[in-house]
């Protein structure tokens, strides 16, 4: 634990301080972490899968050309 400084305790003093305002401090900013995370992903999924549909056709072409070539 950091000592306070002389104009008043350090930033994250109650989680750092423990008991039940730490313990609360803690779950409060884990959930708003995973919500964070879970905004993020959502985003990078909804981008996902519109490069799908953008690349989908010319893939599937570039697939074809390999295969006939192959032949």
């Amino acid at each position: 634990m950091q000592p306070a400084s002389i104009h008043g305790p350090t930033e994250g003093a109650s989680v750092s301080a423990g008991g039940i305002f730490g313990d609360k401090e803690r779950a409060t900013e884990n959930v708003w972490a995973r919500q964070v995370e879970a905004e993020k992903m959502k985003k990078l999924r909804a981008i996902m899968e519109e490069q799908k549909k953008t690349t989908g056709g010319s893939t599937k072409e570039a697939d074809r050309t390999s295969k006939s070539l192959l032949k």
